[in-house]
């Protein structure tokens, strides 16, 4: 989909780059960008193209395709961004994971740089609340988490931090499959912690943690990413904008539903997970993305305990209830064994409605199961990665 399109700062369809890339359509364009949809003509393949371009700093040429920087002195901030842009690609290149954006190839070209991506057929999560109106059912939210969670912990393994996370950077193709974009306000950790260099970070107000709004680089790590993540399920689950952290610290109630009112549809394991991400206290907040694997698990399991407990106590029931049917239909003369049920006009749906009322329990069963291989397959991939 084509949104915040300005033409006079795209390069016209048709052009084209490097001699391959062909420019067929127009994705975005923002502060420090456009993004195409083009053709790599000798492979016949559909790509994404990125190309830097400082909306306010930046123009083109008569040409329209040369950007030239139309303030002289701006020219060193546009070096300097023009660098940053490059460290951008370079360090989506080193990040192989299914569910993050792939670069495939990065040049200069028209007094510019552009790398080169894959093309993502689907929708950012943000463009899919817009478009329906309404907040995402937590079952489909909660397909999307441990792809997310996937994600993350790779990026957070090359010491890296997204610090931009939010549902339009979240892309979901035709088959539901989540993949990870724009790592433009990314930062590398250093030796001693915190980021590498002391460039100021952007942000979205509602997404980014008190730490970062603050720019206090030297605090900041996966679990800066991880409220992020937090203010991001909460977006998708309530369609509104996250609060700031102040907004929740005004709010003195012990699960904060003043300032992160939630739809009595979410689960209250759902939402305890999100007040955690949420803590705007960086210390108490989840440190790394297997905290909140092993917090999913541990829900996942006291869910299991609950459940069998309940199961226990009801099948007590069911056959305390059953034993009793059954004497009181001795007493009345019914039948009770299956010769008396070959031989009598005795409807039995009525008795299979009430006895088969466990059925939903087998459902629930493989709804746990299923919960659970997805998220010991998502710690068994991050394993995988540590040990290699």
């Amino acid at each position: 989909m084509s949104h915040n399109i300005i033409q006079d700062s795209m390069l016209s369809v048709g052009s084209i780059l490097r001699g391959i890339y062909r420019i067929d359509s127009y994705l975005s364009s923002g502060g420090f960008g456009n993004t195409y949809v083009a053709t790599n003509v000798e492979f016949e393949e559909t790509v994404a193209i990125k190309e830097f371009f400082m909306r306010g700093i930046t123009q083109r040429d008569a040409n329209n395709t040369s950007v030239s920087v139309s303030n002289i002195e701006n020219k060193c901030l546009f070096d300097e961004q023009l660098q940053k842009f490059k460290k951008e690609a370079r360090r989506l290149r080193k990040l192989r994971n299914e569910h993050i954006v792939s670069v495939h190839d990065l040049f200069e070209e028209n007094g510019t740089a552009y790398y080169v991506m894959d093309y993502i057929d689907g929708e950012n999560l943000s463009d899919k609340l817009k478009r329906i109106q309404k907040p995402l059912p937590e079952a489909e939210v909660m397909r999307y988490l441990p792809q997310i969670l996937d994600a993350l912990a790779c990026v957070h393994q090359e010491n890296l931090w997204h610090l931009d996370l939010k549902p339009a950077n979240i892309m979901v193709d035709r088959n539901g499959n989540v993949t990870l974009i724009d790592f433009g306000a990314s930062k590398q950790r250093s030796i001693t912690g915190g980021a590498t260099t002391s460039t100021a970070v952007s942000y979205t107000n509602g997404f980014a943690p008190r730490e970062q709004m603050e720019q206090n680089l030297e605090k900041f790590g996966p679990w800066t990413d991880l409220y992020a993540l937090g203010a991001t399920l909460y977006n998708l689950l309530t369609n509104k904008k996250p609060p700031l952290p102040s907004d929740i610290d005004d709010d003195r109630s012990a699960d904060k539903h003043l300032a992160l009112p939630m739809p009595a549809t979410v689960s209250e394991k759902t939402k305890q997970l999100i007040l955690s991400m949420l803590t705007t206290d960086r210390l108490n907040r989840p440190q790394s993305v297997e905290d909140i694997i092993v917090m999913m698990v541990n829900k996942s399991r006291e869910c299991v305990n609950l459940f069998q407990a309940n199961d226990m106590d009801e099948t007590m029931l069911i056959g305390i209830e059953k034993t009793d049917k059954t004497n009181r239909k001795r007493e009345e003369g019914m039948p009770t064994d299956s010769y008396d049920k070959e031989n009598s006009d005795y409807d039995f749906e009525e008795e299979k409605k009430e006895v088969d009322v466990r059925a939903p329990i087998k459902w629930y069963w493989a709804f746990v199961i299923f919960g659970l291989f997805w998220l010991f397959s998502l710690i068994f991939g991050y394993l995988s990665r540590l040990l290699h």
